[in-house]
């Protein structure tokens, strides 16, 4: 989704848009009804996203929809779920290999190790004092 003047940018004006009678629903019961819309490629890194860009009054971004983050590559396609560990070559690990997760991100050198335990008890005295502030 994109509003009018993402789509003056692209030298393109409204008798351009395919007709469309779309309704977006918003957070907090906003409705907004897009004036058409137009065939699009996204071009994020080496990825590539064909999308219908609907044009709406008032939008001031260009929204992505959930597929088209997929596509590219900014969201993974078990979103909002967790995403299953994967090592530093993509396959799955399991429980017993979970100890010594290589980060995807890090070189194979860089052993990611998961968090320590949960303490049972706090590891100092529970009192006023010891209440971080807030600022």
């Amino acid at each position: 989704m994109a509003g009018l003047k993402h789509l003056n940018r692209m030298g393109l004006k409204e008798q351009h848009l395919i007709k469309s009678s779309k309704v977006v629903r918003a957070v907090g019961g906003f409705v907004m009804t897009c004036l058409g819309w137009i065939p699009i490629e996204f071009h994020i890194g080496n990825r590539i996203s064909k999308q219908a860009l609907y044009i709406c009054d008032k939008v001031d971004r260009i929204y992505f929809s959930r597929s088209g983050c997929v596509e590219v590559g900014i969201i993974p396609r078990e979103f909002p779920y967790p995403m299953e560990e994967l090592n530093v070559v993509g396959t799955s690990v399991s429980k017993s290999e979970e100890k010594q997760v290589t980060h995807p991100h890090n070189s194979a050198e860089h052993i990611c190790e998961p968090p320590p335990p949960r303490p049972k008890d706090i590891p100092f005295p529970a009192t006023v004092e010891n209440v971080g502030t807030v600022s």
